[in-house]
């Protein structure tokens, strides 16, 4: 991330030494912010492709499903019946995982639903991230 400055242009008179109102447009600064910076693209599923195929092992394939099936707001609202389903796992083994991926502050869980961490993983602007980071820190 780094510190981006914001500016605003406005318009002000200057009266010159003849006399005349002159406009001109001044670049000020309004504020500075931190931006989001080198991000890489990833294609998530030509990706996960190769990681699974080198991993293999269940719990690599059940990170892998559930940032697959993350909406834009980074949550997945399922199941670890359904999440053993998908994965060919054992609720044992999806129980495992998930405990594991909340010790490593990869995801939390309420009401049923599995919320990424947008600091781990994100797709959208800035903005977004910054909304996601303030409702997953509460979450």
């Amino acid at each position: 991330m780094i510190n981006r400055q914001v500016y605003t242009q406005k318009e002000v008179q200057i009266i010159d030494e003849n006399g005349e109102v002159r406009v001109s447009k001044l670049k000020l600064p309004k504020c500075t912010e931190t931006v989001d910076y080198n991000w890489e693209k990833v294609f998530m599923d030509n990706f996960l492709g190769v990681v699974l195929s080198l991993c293999g092992k269940k719990q690599t394939q059940i990170t892998f499903y559930l940032i697959k099936q993350k909406n834009n707001d980074n949550k997945v609202n399922t199941t670890q019946n359904d999440i053993a389903r998908a994965c060919n796992a054992s609720i044992q083994t999806v129980s495992k995982t998930i405990t594991i991926l909340k010790k490593q502050n990869f995801l939390k869980y309420r009401n049923g639903i599995y919320f990424i961490n947008p600091n781990m993983l994100f797709y959208g602007n800035h903005s977004k991230r910054k909304q996601l980071l303030a409702e997953f820190s509460n979450f």
